[in-house]
C-alpha cells in the first residue's frame, strides 16, 4: 500500500501495490484540504488514514506567513478503507481535536480495528518554550473502530 497527500488537488491518492512492484489498484479519497498527513495505518485487510487539522494554506503563504497552520475547524478525523476500498467504501470516525505524526501500530480485533500512534493535542510544528515537550511531540495514544 501506498499513499500521496499533496496541498493541491488530489489531496489524497490511495494505491495497492502487487508482489511485483506493479500498482494494480489506485483511488482518490475526498478530503476537504490539502493536509500534513505524514503517515497512514495497515492492517490486514485495510488502510487507515488521519485527515486531522494540520492544512495547507497558500493565501497564508503569500502573505508571509506559514502555509502549514492548526485549523481545528478542518475537523478530526480517521479513515478506515478496505484494502482494495474506494472513496465510496471509506468509514469516517470523527475523534478528538488533535494530530498525529506516527503511526506506532494497527491491528483488527473481531470487529474492531485497533490504532495506536503518537497523539498531540497540537501538530509539533508549532512550539513554544514554555511548554511540556511531550506534549509538543505527543504521547502513545489508541483508537479503537467498529469496522
Amino acid at each position: 500500500m501506498t499513499f500521496g497527500y499533496s496541498p493541491f488537488p488530489p489531496y489524497l491518492t490511495y494505491s495497492v501495490v502487487n508482489p511485483e512492484g506493479r500498482s494494480v489498484h489506485t483511488e482518490e479519497i475526498t478530503i476537504p484540504k490539502g493536509i500534513m498527513m505524514h503517515d497512514c495505518a495497515i492492517t490486514a485487510h485495510y488502510t487507515i488514514f488521519p485527515d486531522l487539522p494540520l492544512v495547507f494554506d497558500f493565501d497564508k503563504l503569500l502573505k508571509g506567513e506559514s502555509m502549514i497552520g492548526w485549523e481545528p475547524q478542518n475537523g478530526c478525523r480517521i479513515g478506515v478503507v478496505p484494502r482494495f476500498g474506494s472513496d465510496e467504501t471509506i468509514q469516517w470516525f470523527e475523534i478528538e481535536e488533535s494530530f498525529l505524526f506516527h503511526v506506532a501500530n494497527a491491528w483488527e480485533a473481531g470487529d474492531e480495528i485497533v490504532l495506536q500512534a503518537c497523539r498531540s493535542d497540537r501538530g509539533a510544528i508549532e512550539t513554544s518554550a514554555d511548554q511540556d515537550v511531550r506534549e509538543q511531540l505527543g504521547r502513545l495514544h489508541e483508537w479503537r473502530f467498529k469496522s
